[in-house]
Order: C-alpha cells, then structure tokens, then sequence
C-alpha cells in the first residue's frame, strides 16, 4: 500500500526533476598579488577596479553562476566575491554588494525579452580575466560599466553573426544607489562577425555619473574590433565619454601572440586625454563649475601567458601609466587660491601583477 507520505515524495520529485534538468552551474575563480610602486595604501588608486590592492595576496573575482533554461522562459543568476566585487559595489547596500547578474528572461522567437541586472556589453574586456587577452583591465574598461540595471532586448539572427541589442537602464552601474537622483538612460549595442573576428559599436546615454550624488549628463560612443584568426591577435578599441561640454576620449590597441597550446604573449597600449572638467583621478570638488580640467596619459604594458591545461591560467604582466594633470580654476575660489590660478600634477603607476585563473 502506498502512504501519504510516499505519493507527496513521488508528486515533489516529478516536480524536482525536470526543474533539476533545465540547471546548469559553472564557476571561476582569479586570485592575484599586484605590487604597485607608487601606491600609498594597501588600496590601489580609486579608479582600479581590478586587482586594486596593493602588496596583498586575494581573490579578484570568485564568480559562482547559476542558470535555468526552460521552454518559454530563462533566468541568471551570478554571485560573485573578492576585491573587483568590493570595489564595483562599494555605493551599493550589502545585499546587493555580492550579485553580478540576477535577471529573468523570455524568448519570442528570435526576440530575447530580459529584466534585471546585466553585463553591460560594452567594450572587449569583461570581469573573468582569463576570457581577457590581457591581465589587467584597460582604462577605457575600468572607466565605462561593468554591469547595467533596467529592461533590454537582443535580436540574433540565425547564425549568430549579427546581434542587435537596445535597454532601458536605471542610470550608470547603479542598482539602488541614489535611487533618488538618477535618471533613466539608454544602451544600445550592434554586433557583426563571430567569435573569431567581430566589430561592436556600443551607444549609450544617461544623466547619471557613478559615484557622484549630482546627475552628470554622460554619453559613451565606443567601438571593438577583434580579429583572432591565427595565432596573431589583434584587438582594437575606442570610447569617447562625454561629461557636460567636455569629452574623454581612450583609444587603445592590443597585440597578442600564442606561441602554443600553452604559452602566449600580449602587448598592450592605450592612451587618455580628459577634457571633460569632471575629476577622473583625484579627489576635487565635483559640483564647482568654475574648474577646467585637462588630463594626459599613455599607457603601456607586457603579459606572459601560461596554460597548464584548458581550464586553467596563470599570468604575470609588468604595466606603466605615465600621465600630467591640469587644473584652470577661475575666477577666486577660496582665499587660498588666486584667479585664474593654474594647478599642475604629474600621474605615475607601474605595476608587477602575477594571477591564477580557473574556470570550473
């Protein structure tokens, strides 16, 4: 005779099962130790995001990634720890502080329909380092979003070449923080090509700066170019960032070559010039409007790759970031300082970074 007991078992795991089978869990992992020799902290400058702490042996990234597919519907869900996730939700409250993705979604036809929190898309690197043809992020990438939060939508076509991609976001890499003061924006993004080489064009507008309580007008116009079809690898970028009447503009070109299944090598240069009269690098007082700012800088670093096996690699990058800063602050701002007084500061880092990444 079968109890009560037996049939609600039966009834939970016909319920269980095929939820179980639509599951899937992938993880990563990246631990790190950066030694930054102008560093005056055990905190690397602010606008590291990456690998920002000095002298210190940590986890960059611990990604676990939780994912349901069924007939008519999907969700992702990405926990993440380590300093990037400290760092990159430093504003947010602690709740959200370990949530990378969390979104839900539906297909209608070739139309993907999602709600949430999603990688942004924009720009060639991401947060897992081992998918990156360099160790550490480019300043283009640690200066545009990670990650956005609102409604999206993407078209492929049938043979995944051509990606069209539009969102309505709550503002720039914000979850809740200054729910009050941001303003909606919008994100579009256009995919052509394959894994092997591709071009991305990614658009997006909104009036809310990170970081800062007062709403910013920002812009980003960007573009990637990769092109992987031997064991010569080229990747090429450009954003242009528009805060107020000024504008960032970032280029950069990395050059990567696989020597073996095992060993490969990348070279990696980038250049900034910052007219937008916000604060890029250093702390000043964002709401005064009487500060022309002018910043500089080239950048260059080295990577050696190593690959024990397919899902596993270690690196080890030297990297420099030489740059001078200006400041035209008029008229009289404070008795300390004149009208029309110019301000200059030279910027320099070079850092050793050395990293482990796993996927598993």
């Amino acid at each position: 005779m079968i109890t009560r007991s037996a049939l609600c078992t039966m009834a939970f795991a016909l319920l269980v099962f095929p939820i179980k089978a639509q599951l899937s869990f992938k993880g990563y992992s990246e631990m790190y130790y950066a030694y930054d020799f102008n560093a005056t902290s055990s905190v690397r400058d602010d606008w590291f995001y990456n690998h920002n702490l000095h002298n210190t042996i940590a986890p960059n990234l611990a990604l676990l990634q939780a994912n349901y597919k069924g007939k008519s519907a999907y969700a992702q869900l990405d926990l993440m720890f380590g300093s990037y996730a400290g760092a990159i939700m430093a504003n947010e409250p602690f709740w959200v502080q370990p949530i990378a993705q969390a979104y839900i979604g539906t297909r209608i036809k070739r139309f993907n329909i999602e709600a949430g929190i999603f990688e942004s898309g924009i720009g060639l690197e991401g947060i897992k380092g081992s998918e990156n043809p360099t160790l550490t992020r480019s300043i283009v990438a640690e200066n545009t979003p990670y990650f956005l939060t609102g409604l999206r939508t993407r078209w492929e076509d049938r043979t995944a070449i051509f990606l069209i991609e539009a969102a309505i976001i709550n503002g720039w890499e914000t979850v809740t923080r200054h729910a009050s003061e941001s303003r909606p924006g919008v994100m579009a993004r256009f995919r052509l090509g394959s894994e092997k080489v591709r071009i991305n064009y990614h658009f997006m507008y909104t009036n809310d700066k990170g970081g800062l309580v007062s709403p910013y007008t920002g812009m980003i116009n960007g573009f990637t170019f990769k092109h992987a079809l031997n064991s010569w690898q080229w990747f090429l970028g450009y954003d242009n960032i528009q805060w107020n009447e000024g504008a960032v503009h970032i280029p950069h070109l990395i050059v990567r070559k696989e020597f073996s299944e095992r060993w490969a090598a990348a070279i990696r240069g980038e250049y900034i010039i910052d007219n937008s009269n916000n604060p890029f690098f250093i702390s000043f007082d964002p709401l005064h409007p009487t500060i022309d700012r002018s910043f500089e800088a080239l950048g260059g670093s080295f990577n050696i790759d190593y690959m024990p096996s397919k899902n596993l690699t270690l690196r080890a990058e030297i990297r420099h970031i030489d740059g001078s800063e200006e400041w035209n602050i008029s008229p009289q701002v404070s008795p300390h300082i004149n009208a029309n007084s110019n301000v200059n500061r030279v910027y320099g880092n070079t850092t050793i970074t050395v990293a482990a990444c796993l996927a598993f």
